[in-house]
């Protein structure tokens, strides 16, 4: 069954198709990333840009092409596109703009909950990640670092053909373009700046860590996944072509993310955009998004985190092949 996510966040805007067999496993066929900042100029006033409603719909046309393109070549046609909004449109005043602007592609685009994001995004990377062998399955961590929300999932890993159990998910008001337009006004940002932010931050992870040091889990591994998580192994490894299989399952440990933080939030963001392995569209929000990073090791004080290329896109298509497998 060849199936589509399109996942429609506050910075970037993301295609996959993948072909999933009669055990759930799937198979990339085609994914594309376009950097189209939703969420510019919505700390201002709540409110969706015609430009950015514009880059989005242009994104989802070279998708909606890219599909029939494939379905030509291959004979095998789409059984079924599911398209997610997350933090942006759920903050935005006028959802309607790029609702509309998607709706004369034929596309059909529901906002979902952080809830419901953390959860997609849950079981999409951990099913990248088999469980130990064993009956008792290991706790886990996982991050969803967005432009606009972080996402904060704990629970363990599924056995085999089992969906992982989820013992406590949050949607944090946490992002890197919304850290960024909030507190890191300037260029690089001031040591104030960033002490702000970072006391915010702590502010608004302390209750759900709190709680989690209180009933006292075993967690034994920390999964991130977006943009500031591969952003981070990208830049560490100097990778001149970004390339997702090199990137995938990468640990980093926190004394080198606290290194490449340093190193970025001395530079300007023009600066910023020479440094091999950044992509130039990022330059402005990624010391946002590591200082999110960086609070969320110190809180859980789990040193190393594993980078996922498996995330809420892989969880949209399980989520759509179990609901078409459920109705035959």
């Amino acid at each position: 069954m060849r199936l589509a996510a399109i996942d429609i966040g506050t910075v970037t805007t993301r295609l996959l198709v993948a072909d999933v067999d009669v055990c759930g496993h799937l198979q990339q066929v085609l994914r594309f990333t376009e950097i189209t900042q939703l969420g510019e100029g919505m700390a201002v006033d709540n409110m969706i840009k015609k430009a950015a409603a514009e880059r989005v719909a242009e994104a989802c046309r070279d998708f909606s092409e890219a599909m029939e393109l494939l379905a030509k070549d291959s004979g095998i046609p789409v059984s079924r596109t599911t398209a997610y909004a997350t933090s942006a449109m759920r903050a935005a005043e006028n959802p309607e703009l790029l609702a509309c602007a998607l709706a004369k592609l034929g596309i059909k685009v529901e906002v979902i909950s952080g809830e419901r994001e953390a959860e997609l995004s849950f079981n999409g990377t951990l099913s990248a990640f088999p469980a130990a062998g064993g009956s008792d399955p290991e706790w886990v961590m996982l991050a969803d670092i967005g432009g606009g929300s972080t996402e904060l999932v704990v629970g363990r890993q599924g056995l085999e053909g089992a969906l992982p159990s989820i013992h406590k998910r949050i949607s944090l008001p946490l992002g890197a373009r919304c850290v960024t337009d909030r507190f890191l006004q300037s260029d690089p940002p001031k040591a104030d700046e960033i002490a702000a932010a970072q006391a915010e931050i702590r502010s608004l992870m302390q209750p759900f860590f709190q709680e989690l040091q209180s009933q006292r889990l075993p967690i034994r591994r920390f999964f991130a996944v977006a943009g500031t998580a591969t952003t981070l192994v990208s830049v560490r490894d100097q990778m001149k072509v970004y390339r997702s299989s090199q990137v995938h399952g990468q640990r980093v440990g926190r004394s080198s993310l606290v290194g490449i933080l340093k190193q970025l939030a001395a530079l300007s963001t023009e600066d910023r955009k020479q440094v091999v392995g950044l992509h130039p569209a990022r330059a402005d929000v990624v010391v946002g998004g590591l200082l999110i990073l960086d609070e969320l090791m110190a809180a859980s004080a789990l040193e190393v985190v594993t980078v996922s290329e498996s995330d809420i896109l892989q969880g949209i298509i399980l989520e759509s092949w179990q609901s078409l497998a459920r109705t035959g």
